[in-house]
């Protein structure tokens, strides 16, 4: 034989060496690589179940909480805005566990511990920790906590984990529901150029308050934007929103017909929680309160026309001992929504752009003229049958959000 077709033989025993093992080792490396494939087929099997159990948990502890807040506001507008816990709680956790029952996660109707059910109060300010504290007294929110856990419903069975030793999973998932302050004022309902601190709520509620030439009422002027306020179109603003309601040039031609009169009528602008700014003023307007032999101080005027066109059926009048109120007809007061402005602790006399942060209703029972120059008024903190969605502070929404 050749010396070129021995060295030709030697490759070729070579090659074939080499490709014989190669598909050996190919063989081992795709067993392993199956191997693998299906361990983390198994794990992403288990993964989401896990994840489609957290779901199915989550839901049950949001509509348990929507529920359970929904209760306690339904609690409030049955007892004119009390609640009492050692009476009211039961109902508020029944409600609570029957949503849990109707419900299920994994395949399993979930009971709810009373423990995991918790009444307290929650802080519309987002930079607060914690938001939400557990609290009996005025509470106005509901933290429903539901799982799958040893202790409660039992763990989540595994289908392919227990290979690694992992025969179950627990889960938990928490939601809150809040009664919160509207999140909007439409355009128009603001009728009155004062606001409230937020620190007036919720210890202030149902007494009264003066807004006049006193700098540590918590209280302030506006003229409804971020302008400083100014005396000459306030006063303007006040008989334009007289003048804005189909009743006003009429009424204003009647009883006053000497008083000065804006072409066009003024409606308030819209106001929108947490985003709007008005800036404030304290002390007094002394224009606002002066009269003359023909006509009334701008804010009595205003005043005298809107306490017999407000909405105040909710109040028993004259039986209102809890607003002192007692002896008041219902033509004889101004129920009028005002802002509520965000403030510090303890308030201060608001000066310039502070955030409006909710809105209240006050009782407004009478317009003091010279020397006083100011307004007596009584301070609502009343649930009403809307949706909430805005800050802290005065008027509160029966109907709950989902706030967490």
């Amino acid at each position: 034989m050749k010396t070129e077709e021995v060295e030709i033989m030697k490759h070729r025993h070579v090659w074939y060496f080499i490709l014989t093992n190669s598909r050996g080792a190919t063989l081992v490396l795709v067993a392993i690589l199956m191997a693998m494939l299906i361990g983390f087929a198994a794990l992403a099997i288990d993964i989401g179940y896990v994840a489609t159990t957290r779901n199915e948990l989550q839901n049950i502890s949001d509509a348990a909480a929507i529920a359970a807040a929904g209760k306690l506001g339904e609690i409030y507008m049955e007892n004119d805005g009390s609640y009492n816990h050692d009476t009211d709680y039961e109902s508020i956790e029944t409600i609570a566990q029957e949503v849990g029952l109707l419900n299920q996660a994994a395949g399993l109707s979930i009971v709810i511990a009373g423990s995991d059910i918790e009444i307290g109060s929650w802080n519309a300010d987002p930079g607060a920790s914690p938001r939400f504290t557990s609290n009996t007294v005025d509470p106005d929110a509901v933290r429903v906590t539901v799982g799958r856990t040893d202790d409660l419903n039992g763990n989540i069975a595994t289908f392919f984990a227990r290979v690694f030793g992992d025969d179950s999973v627990a889960v938990m998932t928490d939601a809150v529901a809040a009664l919160t302050g509207p999140a909007v004022i439409d355009p128009g309902v603001l009728k009155l150029p004062v606001g409230l601190s937020e620190n007036q709520f919720p210890n202030n509620c149902k007494e009264p308050i003066t807004f006049g030439d006193t700098l540590d009422s918590c209280a302030g002027w506006h003229i409804f934007d971020e302008d400083k306020v100014n005396a000459n179109d306030l006063d303007a603003m006040i008989v334009g929103m007289i003048i804005a309601h189909p009743d006003g040039l009429a009424w204003l031609e009647a009883n006053y017909p000497d008083m000065n009169k804006i072409p066009a009528g003024y409606d308030s602008p819209g106001v929108t929680s947490g985003e709007t700014i008005f800036n404030f003023q304290g002390g007094t307007i002394t224009s606002l309160f002066n009269s003359d032999v023909n006509n009334p101080a701008p804010i009595e005027a205003l005043f005298d026309f809107w306490k017999e066109r407000d909405d105040d059926e909710e109040y028993n009048f004259p039986d209102q001992a809890p607003f002192n109120l007692a002896g008041f007809d219902r033509n004889d007061v101004w129920v009028a929504t005002v802002p509520v402005y965000a403030d510090g602790v303890p308030c201060e006399n608001p000066t310039g752009e502070l955030l409006i942060v909710g809105q209240a209703d006050i009782i407004v029972t009478k317009i003091n003229g010279p020397p006083e120059k100011s307004i007596d008024a009584v301070i609502d903190c009343n649930y009403k049958a809307l949706r909430g969605g805005g800050g802290n502070g005065g008027t509160i929404g029966a109907i709950p959000n989902l706030v967490e």
